[in-house]
């Protein structure tokens, strides 16, 4: 398998796709980058506390108002902790530097670059052996095929790899020339985080025990019949179900319901033959 993988390597850096890729990345790098230093030279003199401060307090304006719905007031009050975050640790937010440059990259590589990248190179691969001869060379050898795909297939993806590498080492060697160097312990706030109180509640819904108890309607009581392999939060659905049906009189108004209904149907008309 090694000697495999070897062979394709080889064949693509004779094709020198990778050195294009490369080359074509470090032109797009080097664009960006001027655009974030004249964003920076722009930035100089704003004081981003006093904007910082502004945006919090518009947030919290919003959120005492109590106009907006449960889940917008939370993701309003994450963003006053992130904000406040910044304020308290002396670090402005939207300020270019060269390591938000590079996780930044590491963010657009990752969900655009990559699958163009493999799409490219694993294209190559495969047409450029029909192209130059050497597929019936190749298959003319005592190894199995799927051996061939597999070498193929470990070599793509080291290639991706090496390629998001070099892009990332490319996007700090290009930035920091011209952007601050600091800013590596800047915190990465994930959505995922931000958005921990919503998943919270969306699971504590999606909780079947929460729904347990099956309602037996037609009898002259209430009758709740409850999932056996259940635990005890699950019995209590199912006794608060029992509860309100009581409380509400549910089967009061069901035989209410019943009888009106039956008093406005039609008679039935019977005709003699």
């Amino acid at each position: 398998m090694l000697p495999l993988i070897q062979n394709e390597t080889l064949k693509i850096i004779r094709r020198r796709r990778f050195a294009v890729v490369i080359g074509i990345l470090f032109a797009i790098l080097a664009v960006v980058t001027y655009s974030q230093y004249r964003q920076l030279r722009d930035r100089a003199n704003r004081n981003w506390r006093a904007d910082i401060q502004q945006r919090i307090a518009g947030y919290q304006n919003t959120v005492r108002r109590g106009r907006i719905n449960e889940t917008w007031s939370r993701s309003l009050r994450a963003e006053i902790n992130r904000l406040q975050f910044y304020i308290d640790h002396d670090i402005e937010p939207d300020k270019p530097t060269a390591p938000i440059f590079v996780r930044s990259f590491a963010n657009v590589a990752g969900i655009l670059l990559l699958p163009l990248l493999i799409s490219i190179l694993g294209s190559d691969i495969v047409s450029a052996e029909s192209a130059e001869g050497t597929d019936k060379l190749l298959l003319t050898r005592p190894v199995r095929r799927w051996k061939i795909l597999t070498a193929k297939l470990i070599t793509l993806w080291l290639f991706a790899t090496l390629t998001l590498l070099v892009g990332a080492l490319l996007a700090y060697s290009v930035a920091a020339p011209f952007l601050p160097r600091g800013g590596w312990g800047a915190p990465t706030f994930a959505g995922f985080s931000i958005a921990r109180g919503a998943f919270r509640a969306l699971k504590e819904k999606m909780d079947p025990r929460r729904s347990n108890g099956g309602v037996f309607l037609g009898l002259n009581g209430v009758v709740i019949k409850s999932h056996g392999g259940t635990d005890a939060e699950g019995f209590a659905a199912a006794i608060d179900i029992g509860y309100d049906m009581v409380k509400y009189e549910l089967n009061a108004k069901i035989n209410h319901m019943l009888g009106a209904q039956s008093r406005t149907a039609p008679q039935a008309v019977e005709i003699a033959s």
